[in-house]
């Protein structure tokens, strides 16, 4: 799922990139394209010789990464409520979430700051330790640090996805 991950952030830069080569060219708009996340600003400035002037274009691209997006895009399945609070968790949260009707085991991902995978668990019930056990902080092993994020996903007994959670940041 950190493939999914980075394949979309990989989408999100090129869709910022062609904003950049839209105004570059001349494209640009006053304002974002609707819906698009992005803003292209034009600039004019002097050149340092006073007898010419040189006018460029600078865009500068905002993009946003849903906090909250659905784990598995495009999969119409019931949402998981996440228990789970989103700061003040320790070195070694308790992820929790609500139990899911027809469940035969739940899979945890937990992604590091940069949406790759970091630590993943499979088992039948509704909480986990990161790293699967309680431990104290500064123990070695998994640790929740700034930036980090899990999702949780439901699958009945034939290994079929029934529900799933959306990704959702946590911090010590």
């Amino acid at each position: 799922m950190a493939l999914r991950r980075r394949i979309t952030n990989a989408v999100i830069v090129a869709a910022g990139m062609a904003v950049v080569v839209a105004a570059c060219s001349g494209g640009a708009t006053d304002g974002p394209a609707e819906g698009s996340g992005t803003t292209a600003s034009p600039t004019t400035s002097a050149a340092t010789d006073p007898t010419s002037t040189t006018t460029t274009q600078q865009a500068s691209t905002t993009t946003t990464i849903l906090e909250e997006e659905l784990f598995l895009t495009g999969l119409d399945v019931p949402e998981i409520e996440q228990l789970t609070p989103r700061s003040g968790v320790g070195h070694r949260p308790l992820l929790e979430w609500v139990s899911v009707p027809g469940a035969g085991s739940y899979e945890v991902t937990f992604f590091d700051e940069d949406g790759f995978l970091y630590w993943a668990w499979t088992g039948n019930e509704t909480s986990v330790y990161l790293g699967g056990v309680a431990a104290p902080d500064g123990t070695p092993g998994p640790a929740a640090l700034e930036g980090m994020s899990w999702a949780v996903v439901a699958l009945d007994d034939t290994g079929a996805v029934i529900a799933q959670s959306r990704v959702r940041s946590i911090a010590r």
